[in-house]
């Protein structure tokens, strides 16, 4: 693992800890907010429900806007303006005057830390050119280290005070802009160094106008991924209480999946590196990973069963969370990387618009078996996108390398 770091430049490591710490703040809050607005202010699970809306939203909004403003101003200042205003308005929820106001934050709140994610994913491609996958399963390593540890210490801040937790939160915001600002200067020389190899060499197949019909699917295909993956947080905790288990015995499940995320990262790089050679077929293997997270509980819906699922739904997301950025990266053009990052980061939040929803009107009107065949297919119907994806990409080389011949002999 050490030789592997030493490997990082320097910037993507000190990105990567910014991430961690983003991610950690974040966690200090979002697991909580369901629990905050129903406990905390006595509102009913429906308006939770519809100000959670509101947030994805906003969170949304906050991606496509902060692609943009990166492409315009840059990286570093685009995430340290997103992290200071994030901090300044989780000050704002910790000493909330009113409902209005504190629906009103929690939303810019959101708005804010989207603007976040799509420069942090487009700064670690910027950085490490030459690093393929790596600098995005970096950045995903780091961002689950920070949940890990926000989601625990955020559950004892909250044991004391939600005004704690918020808090807490500003100041880790704070905190990541401020290393942000501080440390990433002092290696900026050398990121200038690799730009100017870069321009001494011969072009690359990644040096184009952009592909906006990949960049479509690939946003497709994050929307069709992201529906039945929150399913684990919307519906199937309802399922499992149907069946007679405990919400403890959920719990382990999300704390096994924090685990085998930490655990298969040293192992699962080199499996992909040798096994799924370029990014689309890491793609189409986490999607079809899912599908069988899926089809798993469909036919064996006893505690060993979701156990087993919730073991593949880990695969498939350490192949397939990592993987989108850097497919998105390989197919922006340059000066439009934010742009890029920025509209899968929002097909994200979109998915986390309607997966409530839907998993609510599933559960209500349709048997648990029909629920998980709907959630099956829209895990073919993101593998799906994911194929068409590789096939657009691949004519979309092949023809650029057509139009594109250089000698340089």
């Amino acid at each position: 693992m050490r030789k592997r770091l030493q490997t990082v430049p320097p910037s993507v490591l000190m990105l990567a800890a910014g991430a961690m710490i983003n991610m950690m703040g974040f966690s200090f809050v979002w697991p909580l907010t369901m629990i905050y607005i129903t406990r905390g202010w006595h509102e009913s699970a429906t308006t939770a429900g519809w100000v959670m809306m509101l947030e994805a939203g906003a969170g949304a909004l906050g991606s496509m806007s902060g692609g943009l403003i990166y492409d315009k101003i840059g990286g570093k200042r685009t995430i340290a303006a997103g992290a200071l205003l994030a901090s300044a308005t989780a000050f704002v929820l910790a000493f909330s005057p009113g409902w209005a106001v504190f629906v009103l934050a929690l939303s810019l709140l959101h708005l804010f830390l989207g603007m976040i994610l799509p420069g942090i994913m487009a700064m670690a491609g910027a950085m490490w050119p030459d690093g393929g996958r790596r600098p995005f399963n970096l950045i995903y390593l780091a961002q689950n280290v920070g949940v890990a540890a926000g989601t625990a210490l955020g559950g004892m801040l909250a044991a004391v005070s939600f005004s704690c937790s918020f808090l807490a939160n500003g100041a880790t915001f704070f905190l990541f802009a401020l290393l942000l600002l501080v440390a990433l200067p002092r290696v900026k020389a050398a990121e200038t160094n690799t730009a100017s190899m870069k321009r001494d060499s011969p072009p690359t197949v990644n040096e184009n106008p952009g592909n906006v019909p990949a960049l479509l699917l690939l946003c497709a295909g994050m929307m069709c991924s992201i529906i039945p993956y929150t399913q684990w947080q919307v519906s199937i905790p309802a399922h499992m209480l149907r069946h007679g288990y405990s919400l403890s015995a959920y719990s382990v499940l999300w704390t096994l999946n924090g685990l085998l995320i930490l655990l298969l990262q040293p192992v699962g790089s080199r499996m992909i590196n040798r096994y799924l050679p370029d990014v689309s077929s890491q793609l189409r293997t986490g999607a079809a990973i899912y599908a069988g997270s899926f089809l798993l509980l469909l036919f064996y819906p006893q505690y060993a069963g979701f156990v087993a699922a919730m073991i593949l739904l880990t695969v498939g997301e350490v192949l397939v969370w990592p993987g989108i950025p850097a497919a998105a990266h390989s197919v922006s053009p340059e000066g439009r990387r934010g742009f890029y990052q920025g509209l899968v980061t929002a097909s994200n939040y979109m998915g986390r618009i309607i997966s409530p929803l839907m998993g609510g009107m599933l559960s209500d009107r349709f048997s648990p078996f029909q629920m998980m065949l709907v959630f099956l297919l829209f895990c073919l119907a993101a593998w799906g996108c994911f194929s068409l994806f590789a096939i657009v990409r691949k004519r979309e080389r092949g023809s650029w390398r057509k139009a594109h011949t250089v000698s340089w002999e």
